[in-house]
């Protein structure tokens, strides 16, 4: 149920890859708005910033992200399903796929295309409710391999003055995802039947894209809610001008 929190990840880097101030890490790309070439620019600098994801880039505030370890991510559905998710772990979010990006800074819009070939997501959760037909009450360890993701992103700014210099504040964010395969495994769905457990898992499995279709909601809520806490830490700490030089 949590699998589309992988989408995060992918729109930080966005941010990561334009910049002149000297604080800036010297592996990060220096792209400018006066390039006729700024696309190609920003994703070629994505493509560097891969390389350094296991330590993460502490200069923009951004944790380790390979893997990257969220501690804990909560899901809502009408009141009739809850889920809790705790040290959520995603792995190979180094096979990010950049496949096109846009902004326009009149507008403080912005636009991203993603790919992961392959995601692993590993967690401890806590399950309670009803989703489709089958009524879950369980925890315990949960693992999920996604083949396949396709993202992409609209985020909104507007700006604001902080000192003498212009900053971005995001306030919304829409998202339109596709994963080709996803296959998981709940350990304890039924604590005294594993059997059952086995039953459950693969009724799962087989109505996946339903599940998540019905998760929708509340899953974008919790993607919003923490990509438009981590990138504030960027755009609080530098400006539009040294994030984007003309």
């Amino acid at each position: 149920m949590f699998t589309n929190v992988y989408i995060l990840f992918g729109f930080l880097l966005l941010f990561c890859s334009v910049g002149t101030s000297k604080r800036f890490p010297s592996y990060i790309k220096k792209c400018h708005q006066s390039d006729p070439h700024i696309k190609h620019c920003c994703i070629k600098a994505l493509d560097s910033v891969k390389q350094h994801f296991a330590n993460g880039i502490p200069e923009f505030g951004f944790p380790p992200m390979n893997p990257l370890v969220i501690p804990e991510i909560s899901l809502d559905s009408d009141n009739s399903f809850k889920a809790a998710f705790k040290n959520v772990t995603i792995f190979h979010l180094d096979t990010l796929e950049v496949k096109d990006i846009n902004f326009n800074l009149q507008e403080n819009r912005f636009e991203l295309k993603i790919f992961f070939p392959h995601l692993r997501i590993s967690s401890i959760y806590n399950i309670q409710g009803k989703i489709l037909f089958l009524q879950l009450d369980g925890h315990g360890p949960a693992d999920g391999n996604l083949t396949g993701v396709d993202a992409d992103v609209t985020l909104q700014a507007q700006r604001y003055k902080k000192g003498n210099n212009e900053h971005l504040k995001f306030s919304t964010m829409e998202i339109d995802e596709k994963v080709h395969k996803a296959i998981f495994k709940f350990e304890g769905l039924f604590r005294n039947n594993p059997e059952l457990t086995e039953q459950t898992n693969k009724i799962l499995n087989e109505n996946i894209d339903e599940i998540l279709q019905e998760l929708r909601p509340s899953i974008h809520l919790a993607i919003k809610q923490t990509v438009l806490g981590l990138i504030s830490r960027l755009f609080e700490k530098f400006s539009v001008k040294e994030l984007f030089p003309e």
